[in-house]
């Protein structure tokens, strides 16, 4: 379900931002890894159909947000390992 604090951020698979740092918590590292995580790997022009502007994610830089979300998921869990762990 999006939410404004859980956007689509796939509309091709419906990947929420929630999934994706789901994902990256269980180890994914690259979208194809969050994809299989997640079991949605629809890719393509699908989301011209289901993107509320009618067009592809990749048109609309959401594939950007697909990296940019993965890549503060991965900060945001070395941070809590370094606290944890007691590492600066």
């Amino acid at each position: 379900m999006e939410t404004s604090k859980n956007p689509v951020i796939c509309y091709c698979a419906g990947i929420t931002r929630d999934e994706i740092r789901q994902a990256v918590m269980m180890g994914a590292r690259r979208e194809e890894e969050v994809r299989l995580l997640t079991g949605k790997l629809e890719k393509g022009n699908c989301c011209k159909e289901n993107h509320h502007q009618g067009i592809c994610c990749h048109e609309d830089f959401k594939h950007e947000d697909f990296k940019k979300e993965m890549a503060t998921a991965l900060m945001e869990l070395e941070a809590t390992a370094r606290a944890l762990f007691g590492f600066g």
